[in-house]
């Protein structure tokens, strides 16, 4: 008897101890698993709850103000700016049109007000016209032209061998007519040759370098006969008048073509003129009539 109430009080409590170890253990995993599906379930509910309602209008009206690159808004945004800069740019260039198509006004006035040379004397119609023909190398005679016209052959390096210039003075009653000569290659100055008398040395291969045209009579009281040539190397000179040299003499240039045309007398007297010479000073007396002015 006394050895069995010394046993019991140790095994109850071994038998206490190992129920509450029991007891513990078991409460840990339970409230951990309880934990975790309470997660689990908040998670699944946000989630339903986000596919279900979706996102609200507010947050889509957010998200495309923030986000510039949805095709959208680009789409939406890019007429707005467009207009407003076109409309700057055109603004800017009718602005301008204003002073550009002044400027171009502008030229058309210095024309007409100081014509060329050229356009001057073709405007002095004359009841009487001059016509000419030009001898060309290889080419021979070529048609007659008129008052202002190109007779020969520019561009392809052929000489002028010889010219014949008239006059038709329509219902003009006036005396006199046109004369002219040539400088020719190795025979200089040839006489004078009148109202389509050839001019020149045909046949010999021989080149016109300079050439003198003037009128005589009463032609010559009424108009002024006006020229130029066509030299090799030169291009179109000087218009030369009433007798003046055109083209080159001692410098072995071929004149190509001519042109020669008529004005009217609008004025009497003449021109006098003098140069101002190195170590001379002015030159006297003064000359006119196309006489040399000056040394060479």
């Amino acid at each position: 008897m006394p050895h069995c109430s010394k046993a019991r009080p140790s095994l109850y409590a071994l038998m206490a101890f190992v129920l509450v170890f029991v007891m513990a253990f078991a409460m840990m995993p339970t409230k951990s698993r309880a934990e975790e599906g309470a997660v689990e379930i908040g998670t699944v509910d946000k989630e339903s709850q986000s596919v279900i309602e979706g996102p609200t209008a507010k947050e889509e009206a957010k998200s495309m103000v923030e986000s510039p690159s949805v095709g959208t808004s680009q789409t939406d945004e890019a007429p707005v700016a467009k207009p407003e800069e076109g409309s700057q740019v055109e603004a800017a260039e009718a602005r301008q049109d204003t002073p550009e198509s002044s400027e171009e006004i502008q030229p058309q006035a210095v024309v007409e007000a100081a014509p060329s040379e050229e356009e001057r004397l073709g405007s002095q119609s004359s009841p009487t016209s001059v016509s000419y023909s030009a001898h060309m190398q290889s080419a021979g005679w070529m048609d007659y032209v008129k008052d202002g016209e190109t007779a020969g052959i520019t561009g392809r390096s052929l000489r002028m061998e010889g010219l014949k210039v008239e006059l038709s003075k329509g219902d003009e009653a006036l005396a006199g007519g046109i004369e002219y000569r040539m400088h020719v290659q190795g025979s200089g100055w040839l006489g004078w040759c009148r109202d389509g008398a050839v001019g020149g040395i045909v046949g010999r291969r021989l080149r016109m370098e300079a050439l003198q045209v003037r009128l005589y009579g009463e032609m010559a009281e009424r108009y002024h006969v006006y020229y130029t040539v066509h030299v090799q190397g030169i291009g179109w000179m000087s218009w030369a008048a009433d007798g003046e040299s055109a083209g080159t003499a001692g410098q072995s240039r071929r004149i190509e073509a001519i042109k020669i045309k008529l004005a009217d007398a609008a004025y009497s007297g003449s021109i006098e003129y003098c140069t101002h010479i190195q170590t001379y000073g002015w030159e006297k007396p003064w000359k006119a009539a196309g006489k040399t002015s000056g040394t060479s």
